[in-house]
């Protein structure tokens, strides 16, 4: 099926005219969005320990995401609102779930307090309509379409240009943590191809930013 989906992108790639320039756009955003599902479902099947220490072990000034991982733990509460989430959400994409899934939060979070408050206002809400919808907080912490400006709270916590992401990491996996903790499962953005090792296993539906607005 990846082999297929990159034969798909390839081929679209010699349409010529504008119309066709735009469906290749279109086409183009859905089959990288089905690659990255596919190796996200291979991914999940496979011990990735080895994998994620060796794409992260250049950026020592923040450690492993071994060491994070360790450092902010999920319990076994907050482990079980992540696999009962991505089973449904699993369901809900396969159309073996009659539910809606419903994506609601912030686009993006700046501050921990107020991420924190939103979520408990959130979660009872979830509960409540548990039978006829899945509700996921939306917990964005990077900023694709900011090439100058804030980058968001992994890669600047502070906002003021430190660029402190040990921290930021830390902040954005034990928000996570704290807002499973609440019964409430999390959608998060991914932009720099590390930060998924540091909060995998506390995030339940991700999307792949593919706008290269950083270059």
């Amino acid at each position: 099926r990846m082999k297929a989906t990159c034969r798909l992108s390839h081929l679209l790639l010699k349409l010529k005219t504008p119309w066709q320039l735009q469906r290749q756009r279109c086409l183009c955003c859905l089959c990288l969005s089905l690659l990255a599902l596919a190796c996200a479902i291979r991914m999940a099947a496979a011990d990735t320990t080895v994998m994620e220490e060796e794409a992260c072990r250049v950026h020592k000034s923040f450690g492993t995401p071994a060491e994070l991982k360790k450092e902010v733990l999920a319990d076994q509460a907050a482990l079980e609102v992540v696999a009962n989430a991505r089973a449904a959400i699993r369901d809900i994409l396969d159309d073996k779930e009659k539910r809606l899934l419903v994506v609601a939060g912030p686009c993006s979070i700046h501050d921990r307090a107020a991420a924190l408050e939103y979520a408990s206002k959130l979660a009872p809400l979830a509960h409540e309509l548990k039978n006829e919808l899945v509700i996921v907080m939306r917990t964005y912490f990077e900023k694709p379409r900011s090439s100058v400006g804030w980058q968001g709270l992994i890669n600047d916590p502070h906002l003021n240009d430190t660029f402190d992401m040990a921290n930021g990491l830390k902040l954005a996996r034990s928000l996570l943590v704290d807002i499973n903790k609440l019964g409430l499962p999390c959608a998060c953005e991914f932009l720099d191809p590390i930060v998924p090792s540091y909060i995998s296993g506390v995030s339940h539906c991700n999307t792949l930013q593919h706008a290269a607005t950083h270059c």
